[in-house]
């Protein structure tokens, strides 16, 4: 069952799902910001 080539592409899959969800994550602390500074103007 250790087939390298099933090992490579879960290696890969995995590496893409952390990678997306720390752009997501990286988007979503940006809009927070901007949110955050256009809210202390808005007061």
């Amino acid at each position: 069952m250790t087939d390298p080539e099933i090992n490579v592409i879960e290696f890969m899959s995995r590496y893409l799902w952390v990678f997306n969800s720390m752009i997501s994550f990286s988007c979503v602390k940006k809009a927070g910001y901007v949110i955050f500074k256009n809210y202390k103007d808005f007061i």
